[in-house]
């Protein structure tokens, strides 16, 4: 009955998925692999059309984890040219798919509450590196758990809550194990504290010691910041040039052309202050455009996180409805088998009732050639395989009615004229007057060959006869005429 439930979930699984050509699937995986090969290195596979097929191609059943792979890799692509709103659909998606790989998930909340932090909507973005934080810690990645701490010490840092940022970034120094890189991006993000808190010498203290940060544009953007700080505009004014070299940040390049502008008022040169403020009307256009993608994806993750999704929920509904049908694919094969059996048995009675002429044969004195022409023509008139079946059976008083009912009363007997015959006795005689051999007696009554030989030897003697003659004596037994 399993074996036959499971055949029907697999060719459902089958017609599932029939959509989709084997070679598709196999070249998903490998975009998937490809991408997760790029990603250990910190580079983004960047080849949306092949990973728009991978996510088509792959089933949220049988490849879950790959498919919310390649939907993660999707949702960063887009993120990368701006289009924040479509990235978000992509990452609500992938954690909808509930992966087992809890880094994977880490990173997909660790991404949204980047867009909202850039929106400035913390709390928000709080929420959601707590969930990045917890499944770094069950990943037991241990370094990006540390990043997230310390995003999350940052938008704590913006909500003024200094008290909270600060144990939460020491806490994620303490999960670095030294790192270089994550020291000098906390300490860039101390030195913006510091700056919050109008204390810029501190600040610049820090930032001395922040030359790891991969971060260039926001480390030249604390810098200068600081300076402005300090007034010290021409400092300011150095680092802003850095900014407009390397960084394509909105904020940042604002600022940048804000502190040269202060440089140039310093300087009293008019044309370069009117042309700074005309770059920073450009940018503000420029950043307002960019944002609306941004506005769009809050508003999506916002709802998303007012409406969790519940895990545990969806996986004990699942469960519930895999039982129900299961349990109903199995009162139905139970069911027809019933009405199986209820057919045979019924076409048994009418084969005996209906054959007089098979029992006026059976009454006489028949010899060996006319019992085995009866015997074979009831072979075909019954399925002779039932009956092997039927030695299976632990209700003893239903195999000895079935043997009846085969045998014309050849149980009851041969029990009556040898009472020291037994249920295991008749499943042997049945099956020496079928002609099995040795092997298939034994894998009938699921003992060895060789035991076979010995009980076989036993129940003989219990007829008084030999295992050689033992077919023969139970053939003349069932030729002899019915009482």
């Amino acid at each position: 009955m399993f074996r036959r439930v499971i055949h029907i979930m697999l060719l459902v699984l089958l017609c599932l998925s029939s959509c989709v050509s084997h070679e598709e699937r196999v070249e998903a995986l490998q975009t998937v692999a490809e991408a997760d090969s790029l990603d250990s290195n910190g580079i983004l596979f960047s080849d949306i059309v092949r990973l728009s097929h991978a996510v088509d191609a792959l089933c949220g059943l049988t490849h879950r984890t790959e498919k919310a792979r390649a939907l993660y890799y999707l949702g960063r692509n887009y993120s990368v040219i701006g289009e924040d709103a479509t990235a978000v659909d992509y990452y609500i998606e992938a954690d909808r798919l509930e992966p087992e790989d809890a880094r994977l998930r880490g990173r997909l909340y660790g991404n949204m509450s980047y867009i909202c932090a850039q929106q400035e909507k913390d709390s928000l973005a709080i929420r959601l590196y707590e969930e990045a934080s917890s499944q770094y810690l069950i990943a037991r990645d241990t370094l990006r758990y540390a990043y997230a701490l310390l995003d999350e010490s940052y938008s704590y840092q913006r909500l003024q809550n200094y008290v909270v940022s600060d144990s939460i970034w020491e806490k994620a120094l303490m999960f670095a194990n030294n790192d270089s890189s994550f020291i000098a991006r906390a300490n860039t993000f101390r030195a913006c504290s510091h700056n919050h808190q109008n204390r810029p010498e501190s600040a610049l203290e820090l930032l001395k010691s922040c030359e790891f940060n991969p971060d260039k544009s926001y480390l030249y953007w604390q810098y200068a910041l600081t300076y402005y700080n300090l007034t010290n505009i021409d400092s300011a004014a150095f680092y802003a040039e850095k900014i407009l070299q390397i960084s394509s940040v909105p904020a940042h390049v604002m600022d940048a052309y804000f502190f040269l502008g202060q440089k140039a008022e310093k300087d009293d040169d008019i044309k370069k202050v009117a042309y700074y403020a005309d770059k920073r009307n450009d940018w503000e256009y420029i950043a307002r455009t960019s944002n609306n993608q941004r506005i769009l994806a809050v508003e999506k993750i916002s709802d998303y996180m007012q409406k969790p999704y519940d895990r545990l929920r969806k996986i004990i509904v699942s469960a519930a409805l895999s039982a129900i049908i299961l349990i109903l694919l199995s009162v139905l094969f139970l069911f027809y088998q019933r009405i199986k059996y209820r057919n045979v048995v019924k076409s048994k009675e009418i084969i005996i009732s209906d054959k007089d002429s098979l029992i006026n044969q059976l009454n006489q004195s028949a010899t060996d050639d006319q019992l085995n022409r009866l015997l074979f023509s009831i072979n075909n008139r019954i399925d002779k395989t039932d009956l092997l079946k039927s030695l299976h059976w632990k209700d003893d008083s239903q195999l000895v009615q079935d043997i009846n009912l085969y045998m014309f009363g050849f149980a009851t007997r041969l029990q009556y004229k040898y009472p020291n015959v037994t249920i295991d006795n008749l499943r042997l005689y049945i099956l020496t007057i079928l002609d099995c051999s040795h092997k298939e007696i034994a894998t009938y009554m699921n003992k060895s060959e060789k035991s076979i030989k010995n009980t076989k030897a036993r129940a003989s003697q219990k007829l008084g006869t030999s295992s050689a003659e033992l077919r023969q004596f139970l053939i003349d037994f069932i030729s002899q005429p019915i009482d």
